[in-house]
């Protein structure tokens, strides 16, 4: 029909086999994605790839991570706080620390903060310096920023 466009999409690149599904029809695809950007987001991702034998992705590996480190620290607050570790005092160490900000994470290799508050409930702090996905564009099964 000769009609050109553009494929915008929202998670292309989550899965780990993304390219060997889709080939060069992923070229100049834009998605949101984050990425390895430090060094240890990036010795991460190596080390990933070298035990699972499949390329890391941000969503998929990355931010799992991140996030289960985040519940661990959530759970080790809540055993601080309570002296046990239940259903009732892990919800209360969310609601009451984690919900309010006074709670963060920021270990992750992804972001530099994860942080809830009152305001953003039930989504994390977005922008800058806290969770954000980046637009890029891809090109030979790589991501580029975008722009």
């Amino acid at each position: 029909m000769g009609i050109k466009s553009l494929i915008v999409a929202d998670g292309l690149g989550w899965v780990g086999e993304w390219y060997n599904m889709t080939g060069d029809a992923s070229d100049y695809v834009i998605d949101q994605i984050p990425g390895w950007t430090t060094p240890e987001a990036v010795a991460f991702k190596d080390e990933f790839t070298k035990r699972c034998g499949h390329r890391a992705q941000p969503s998929s590996a990355g931010l799992a991570y991140d996030e289960a480190n985040f519940f661990i620290k959530v759970l080790q607050q809540a055993l601080q706080d309570t002296g046990e570790l239940t259903s009732a005092s892990i919800f209360k160490t969310g609601q009451e620390k984690m919900w309010t900000g006074q709670l963060t994470f920021t270990e992750g290799i992804l972001m530099k903060e994860y942080k809830f508050t009152t305001d953003t409930l039930p989504d994390m702090v977005v922008g800058q310096g806290a969770f954000v996905f980046p637009v890029i564009q891809y090109f030979g099964g790589w991501a580029r920023p975008s722009g």
